[in-house]
Formats: C-alpha cells, sequence, structure tokens
C-alpha cells in the first residue's frame, strides 16, 4: 500500500508491505527500512526488490518471511530526474528543509500507528509500543538510497532509530561530496544548495552494526576501483559531458570540477580502503579480515571480504560480483548480471544471520 505524509512543509510519499496477522507477535516483528535509487520511484524498486515474494516465502523454499517493509520515496523539485535523497548524494537543488534521515524514520513511526489501527480494527485492543520493539532493525538500499542507508546507520540513533545491519547494492560507503555548481542552473555557484549536497561518516565513532555491501565490478556509475562515476546522470551533469546518458538528459552544461567519490574497498584482498574503514573500526579494529570466494552471492566468480571479531556478528562484508553493472540484481539476467542471483533474498539471509 502506498501512504503519505506532510514532513517539514513537503508532501511525502512512502509505500508499505506487512503481513496480515500482525496481532500475532506484535513487538517482535523486524522493521525494514528500503531505499530506492536516485531518479527511482517507490512502485518500482517494490517490483525490482520482489519485496512480496520474499514476505510470500518464494525465495526461501515456501516459508513466509515475516517482516514490515517501508519504502520512503525520493523527493524532486526538477521533474525529469525523478526522486533523489538528501543522503549526501545526487548533485541536485535540496533545499535545507528536507532532512531524509529524519522523513525516513517518520514514515516509520507512521506506519506503526497505522499497523496499530489495523491491528485494533481485528482484535478490539490496540496494540503498545511499536510492532519491532523487540525485533532487530535494518536499513537497505541501492545506489543513492545505499547512500542512504549508510546515513541512516549513522544518524538514525539521533532520531530514535538504531538500526541493527544495513545491506546495500552498488553504492558508495564512506564519504561523496559533489562540485558546488547547480547542474541545472545554468553552471552558477550554489553553495546555499548543492555545498550541502557533501556528507561524511561523523568524526565520532559510529554505532557498532553489521554491513553487507555488494558491488559489480562493471559498475561504470559508481567503479569499484575508485575515481570518477563514469555514466551517472549526476555525473556527467556536472562535468558536463554526456556518456551513454539517456536521450532526455542530453542536453549543453557548463564544465564543472569532477565528482570526487569516496568508494568502499578501491582493491580486492586484504587490503581496505577509505569507504569501509569507520564501519570496520567500528565493530571489527585491528582484525584481519578472512577473503575467498563468496559463501553469500553465487555469481562466478563473486569474491568476499569479511571483517568480524572473533568471527562473530557484528561483522563487515564486501562482496564484489565481476559481470554485475550498476543494477539490482534480481536473478532475471539482465545485461552485465549473472542469473540466479536474487540480491534481496542475498541481503535478508545476511540480515538474519547477524541479528
Amino acid at each position: 500500500m502506498l501512504a503519505s505524509l506532510n514532513h517539514n512543509g513537503h508532501e511525502r510519499h512512502y509505500g508499505l508491505w506487512f503481513p496480515v496477522d500482525l496481532w500475532t507477535d506484535w513487538g517482535e516483528i523486524p522493521a525494514l527500512l528500503v531505499f530506492h535509487g536516485g531518479g527511482g520511484n517507490v512502485g518500482a524498486f517494490m517490483a525490482t526488490t520482489q519485496i512480496s515474494s520474499l514476505m510470500a516465502g518464494a525465495m526461501h523454499g515456501g516459508v513466509p518471511q515475516r517482516f514490515v517493509a517501508v519504502f520512503p520515496a525520493g523527493i524532486s523539485f526538477q521533474q525529469e530526474i525523478g526522486g533523489g535523497w538528501r543522503g549526501g548524494h545526487m548533485g541536485r537543488s535540496m533545499p535545507a528543509s528536507l532532512n531524509d534521515v529524519d522523513f525516513a524514520i517518520r514514515c516509520l513511526e507512521r506506519a506503526n500507528e497505522m499497523l496499530a489501527r489495523k491491528v485494533e480494527e481485528v482484535t478490539g485492543t490496540r496494540p503498545a509500543g511499536t510492532f519491532y520493539a523487540n525485533a532487530p532493525r535494518f536499513a537497505v538500499g541501492f545506489s543513492a538510497g545505499g547512500q542512504m542507508a549508510y546515513r541512516v546507520a549513522a544518524e538514525g540513533g539521533q532520531h530514535g532509530f538504531h538500526p541493527t545491519a544495513i545491506g546495500v547494492v552498488a553504492t558508495t560507503a564512506g564519504g561523496w561530496s559533489y562540485a558546488t555548481v547547480d547542474p541545472l542552473g545554468g553552471g552558477a555557484p550554489n553553495s546555499s544548495l548543492d555545498a550541502l549536497q557533501q556528507w561524511a561518516p561523523p568524526a565520532a565513532p559510529l554505532p557498532p552494526l553489521s554491513v553487507l555491501h555488494i558491488h559489480g565490478n562493471n559498475d561504470n556509475n559508481i567503479p569499484a576501483e575508485g575515481g570518477v562515476s563514469r555514466d551517472s546522470i549526476a555525473a556527467t551533469r556536472l562535468q558536463g559531458v554526456v556518456v551513454q546518458a539517456e536521450p532526455a538528459f542530453r542536453r549543453d552544461l557548463p564544465a564543472g570540477p569532477a565528482i570526487n567519490l569516496t568508494l568502499p574497498v578501491p582493491t580486492v584482498g586484504t587490503e581496505v580502503g577509505t569507504g569501509l574503514e569507520p564501519w570496520i573500526a567500528a565493530v571489527a579494529p585491528g582484525v584481519v579480515p578472512v577473503a575467498g570466494p563468496s559463501t553469500r552471492v553465487s555469481a562466478a566468480g563473486a569474491h568476499e571480504v569479511t571483517w568480524a571479531t572473533a568471527g562473530v556478528p557484528p561483522q563487515v562484508t564486501y562482496v564484489l560480483v565481476p559481470a554485475m553493472v550498476h543494477e539490482w540484481p534480481h536473478g532475471g539476467g539482465a545485461a552485465g548480471t549473472p542469473t540466479g542471483y536474487q540480491a534481496m533474498s542475498v541481503i535478508w539471509d545476511f540480515l538474519q544471520d547477524v541479528s
């Protein structure tokens, strides 16, 4: 179902998936915040993640999985670019009144109120507390939505939400920053807007939580080896160069400084780049990681590196998939993505294992 709320003066929306018999285990149902990618929308990402199949058990041998999934919707003030986030990304004209971490958690609170009313309609008694009071809390995201998952992990505690673990696909792990040039407004400096699109993990220690980061070695939007994004619309707009961009985005733009992305792991093996270091330091400081063929992703040649103290959660796991491009794999054999690999199933298994 889809719902809306007013947040900081903006009409915002979110999607919701939930078990029909919530009253049977209220307070024990995991909460799942799921963030679509930049330019995406809730309906399409619900279909891509196949969240209904996960809940129904189609991904787990017919065993239904119990959770409540809240899909916050990004917002855009430029109609042609779809929904974006103030996760520190996108180089969009996002006003300071947008606080997407707070918005996502308000979506969860609103969903809890709505579900409590549904339980009351059936049982005659309104349940106390939240449906996830004694259950794990997760954040999941793709691309720009993955950045939001990282930011919720870092800052959610300030808003009353402490994730147990996160799972992300094709995103950046550490800080990221964009040139202070308005990509849609003729290239004039716009420090009041685009300077706010910069973010880095806070200097204070991050909360210890588990992280699964899946990345494709053929990802040109966020190259696994680091450097400048080659294909993303945000990158081509800010640099004034169109490289394999959709026809709708072809327009002349003034040249601007290159985008500086801090990426997850520039080399696969026992080394780690600046992207994942703060998250590793929170759970397994000084630990030598375990590296080898991925035990989670079935794609041929997938490589996995895991950091964990004494081999137990919380842990940070990075998976590099050789043939994967910048997309959410859903087992359909899309161009560049290995068949039979469902990211939502892999992430859900990880979230359960570390909780």
